[in-house]
């Protein structure tokens, strides 16, 4: 079979190109059920269903079941380009095995509605981004005559619905909470599916998947580690998504939108890998030829000594592709985001571009990614209120990009104002700060470890995330039995819900060789996140910690603790974390 063409019918799907990006219809295949229904020429409806409508099982029979169960046939088809006629057409094919004339008039509605939007399709865009987004909802007890209940989902990648359904479930939920809980059961099993698929073609989710739910007693569900009488009739859904949560693929949060009650957030990875998985340490943001071929070159050498994968626009894009969404993508995949501000980089719009996607990853409300700000011979405030060679560039600006010169006025600011080094070639410094960053990443604990994702699953972890209290664990046994792997794949799994971290490795031997007032100031330098802390005794090391991290939700692991003495230092009889 030959390859189809982007411009020609392929089993009634007809795909175009264009500027904008891919076009899937049906338009031919739509007229074709139209004629064959003899509704070529009827008045179009606005809508697929009637609001208010509720079909039963009653009504006199069809005079033709065959040509009903033909048109209905037809357009399950024509759902695979018109998700928006999904819900509708789950409703007539429930009543496929004995048509009746209200089910005949609901199939001609949505065929008068096809009739109006015949141009419509599928639109696939370019996107800068490649997330998973599910939005997931239930229509509880819809059905009259057995008063189970109806569940949809569609999922987004990146700005385009890539999957979508409406399914009439197995069973009768005897709260909204039961039907929300199962249409997200099928969401997670329909993006994890996904994100096995995008693994499979080389291309695996960066970011955590989101689920969207509007009901906040299913969301409660996922991470409800009591199993309450009134849910044991849906005990596998409930055991579904909740070992997920529980061994770190999913996490609850609240809802990020406005119209949503909460949202379930999945992760494809396991506890041995939950960190976000980044394409590059670095993308730099720059504009100028001095800055290329000095302060940069120099700042990129450090970058290849010290390790550091750093992106760089003029020896990494590849020829023939669009410019601006490989960039963005860079962006978006890059942990640290670099700005450095001279001169001349007001002059580009492309860095200024640049510019408002890197403080786009800013505020995204689960952002990852660490800004920092480099003053390359130009003033903070000269950048921050866009004077001297900053007010030249605008006014060109004006001319020709005055729709975004606002959006560009604002992201100068805002980028201005963090914190930023006023400098010109102390490249080494910047890659020893970021270099120290990644050294704090997840700790190494080996691959293919046997059962390790189960023991913590029995370890049922969720249950210390949202509490107030102070909790401590003890790992005990023989040596040699995988202890010290054991914490930290907890490590790993737990850090990211806490504002500050330290693993203390071998705590016994560092107390032994340098004392136990060493082993505090090297908990209070990891917390604090410097290494100038000197303190002379446990006394004022514990005032330290009382001051500066009281209230705060911290994550301690100790390694090798054989005396009572070091916990009562670091971590218990202090009392700081309440």
């Amino acid at each position: 079979m030959e390859s189809p063409t982007w411009d020609q019918h392929f089993l009634g799907i007809s795909a175009s190109r264009s500027s904008t990006g891919l076009f899937l219809s049906q338009q031919q295949y739509a007229t074709q059920i139209l004629e064959r229904a003899k509704m070529l020429n009827c008045n179009p409806a606005r809508t697929p269903t009637e609001s208010a409508q509720k079909l039963g099982a009653d009504g006199p029979p069809v005079t033709d079941p065959t040509l009903y169960r033909s048109l209905v046939g037809a357009l399950q088809y024509l759902t695979f380009t018109r998700p928006e006629i999904a819900f509708a057409v789950q409703q007539i094919c429930l009543y496929m095995h004995d048509p009746r004339e209200p089910h005949f008039h609901a199939l001609k509605r949505i065929l008068r509605y096809i009739r109006g939007t015949l141009t419509h399709g599928l639109q696939i865009h370019v996107s800068p981004s490649s997330d998973l987004i599910a939005y997931t909802d239930a229509d509880w007890g819809g059905c009259p005559a057995s008063r189970r209940s109806t569940s949809g989902y569609c999922v987004f990648l990146g700005d385009n619905l890539v999957s979508w359904s409406s399914k009439r479930q197995g069973v009768i939920s005897r709260s909204s909470a039961e039907a929300e809980y199962r249409g997200v059961a099928n969401a997670v099993a329909e993006t994890s599916w996904i994100r096995n698929l995008l693994r499979e073609l080389h291309r695996p989710p960066t970011k955590a998947t989101i689920v969207y739910c509007d009901n906040v007693s299913a969301v409660y569900m996922s991470s409800n580690p009591v199993q309450h009488q009134r849910t044991k009739h849906i005990e596998m859904d409930i055991h579904f998504v909740r070992d997920k949560v529980a061994i770190g693929h999913f996490e609850r949060s609240k809802s990020g939108c406005s119209n949503c009650g909460g949202m379930l957030i999945m992760d494809g990875t396991s506890a041995s890998d939950q960190r976000q998985c980044w394409t590059y340490d670095v993308f730099v943001s720059f504009r100028g030829e001095d800055i290329r071929k000095s302060f940069l070159d120099h700042l990129f050498k450090e970058f290849r000594q010290k390790g550091i994968h750093a992106f760089r626009d003029d020896n990494q894009l590849s020829r023939g592709e669009e410019i601006s969404s490989q960039l963005y993508k860079a962006i978006a995949e890059s942990r640290f985001l670099i700005v450095i501000f001279s001169k001349d980089y007001a002059s580009s719009s492309w860095c200024l571009r640049e510019l408002v996607k890197i403080i786009e990853c800013k505020q995204m409300a689960d952002h990852k990614h660490e800004i920092r700000i480099i003053f390359y011979d130009v003033k903070p405030n000269v950048v921050r209120k866009q004077t001297e060679s900053y007010a030249e560039a605008f006014l060109k600006h004006e001319l020709s990009n005055r729709i975004e010169v606002a959006k560009w006025k604002e992201a100068l600011t805002m980028a201005s104002n963090l914190s930023g080094w006023d400098l010109q070639g102390q490249a080494n410094g910047i890659s020893k700060e970021i270099l120290a960053e990644l050294c704090n990443g997840p700790l190494h604990i080996g691959e293919n470890l046997v059962a390790l994702d189960s023991r913590i699953k029995k370890m049922d972890l969720l249950r210390f995330l949202f509490s107030n209290k102070v909790h401590m664990i003890g790992i005990c046994g023989i040596g040699g039995i995988g202890k010290i792997t054991f914490a930290k794949a907890i490590y790993n799994l737990m850090d990211s819900h806490f504002e500050e971290c330290s693993f203390l490795d071998d705590v016994q031997g560092e107390t032994k060789r340098h004392g136990l007032t060493h082993v505090v100031m090297q908990l209070i330098n990891n917390i604090m996140k410097t290494t100038d802390v000197t303190i002379p005794n446990i006394g004022q090391a514990i005032m330290v910690m009382k001051q500066r991290m009281a209230g705060r939700r911290i994550l301690l692991v100790l390694d090798d603790v054989d005396h009572h003495d070091q916990l009562e230092a670091l971590a218990v009889g202090s009392k700081i974390y309440k």
